[in-house]
This record gives structure tokens, C-alpha cells and sequence, in this order.
């Protein structure tokens, strides 16, 4: 969002059937967008049946932004996360690949974007707060917080 724009409503649904090293799962995909004036807020969810395993996964973030300055400024945050729903009934015997790096995750971020060259040029300022639960049981999840100041130039 750079500059105000007219209001935009729009909708995608998708879904697939995958199979992977040790995984075969049917996935679907829900997005949303809407944009009016100087505000966008987007929303999207995906989500897989593990039908190997018997599991359950979904992701889902949302974003919201509003252009303070025209030309100038965006103020934006974000919310995701990753949610086993359904934990494995029938796992195997050894996990590989992205299978034993599926834990509940979350994170937040807030941003503030100064177009400094047109939309080309961007300077952001960036909090970003995550949370990843621990693979031992009992022990807290890890927790990582960061802010960073990072440039860009497309060409």
C-alpha cells in the first residue's frame, strides 16, 4: 500500500493432495483481502489432513496496515501461527524431514515502512515477538524477540 486506493474485496480458495517422503495429505487453502482508502487487512489460513499419521495442522496469519502519510509511511502489524490440532495417532517410527520440526508456533510482528525512493526505496522498522513450543514436555516454549532497522532498493 503505497498510495489510497479505491475499496477492494476479494477471495481465493485453493486446495491439493500432496505426497512426500513420508507424508500423504489433502490441503486447503482460504484468503481474504481487503483494501479502502489507506487501510488493507488480509487474512489466510492453511490447513492439511495427515492421512498417514491420522494428524491435523493448520496455519493462519492476519495483517492490517494503514498508510499515515501517502507516498510516505505505513504502520503495519501481523499475527500467525502454526497449530497442531490433531496430534499423530499412528506416527512412524522414525521422523524425517519437516516432520519433527512440526511444533505449535506463534508470532506477532509491527512494522513501520518510510518509502524514502518512490515504492522502491524502503526503510522499516520491525518488532518481531515468536514463539515456538518446546519439543520436551514441560519445559517453555522458546521465545524470541528481535527489532531490526532494514533498508531495500528494488531495481
Amino acid at each position: 500500500l503505497y498510495t489510497p486506493v479505491p475499496m477492494t474485496l476479494a477471495f481465493t480458495v485453493g486446495a491439493k493432495y500432496d505426497q512426500r517422503a513420508q507424508e500423504k495429505y489433502p490441503a486447503m487453502n482460504l484468503a481474504g483481502i481487503f483494501r479502502s482508502n489507506r487501510f488493507v487487512f488480509l487474512v489466510e489460513s492453511y490447513s492439511k489432513k495427515e492421512l498417514a499419521f491420522d494428524s491435523l495442522q493448520t496455519a493462519y496469519v492476519a495483517q492490517v496496515g494503514f498508510l499515515a502519510i501517502p507516498k510516505r509511511l505505513l504502520i503495519a502489524a501481523d499475527f500467525g501461527a502454526y497449530v497442531i490440532l490433531q496430534q499423530m495417532k499412528n506416527p512412524p517410527k522414525t521422523l524425517e524431514t519437516d516432520i519433527k520440526k512440526q511444533l505449535d508456533e506463534q508470532q506477532w510482528r509491527l512494522a513501520a515502512h518510510l518509502f524514502f525512493y518512490r515504492n522502491i526505496g524502503i526503510l522499516s522498522l520491525l518488532y518481531k515477538d515468536r514463539s515456538v513450543k518446546n519439543a520436551k514436555e514441560g519445559l517453555p516454549a522458546n521465545r524470541e524477540q528481535r527489532v531490526s532497522l532494514e533498508a531495500q532498493y528494488r531495481f
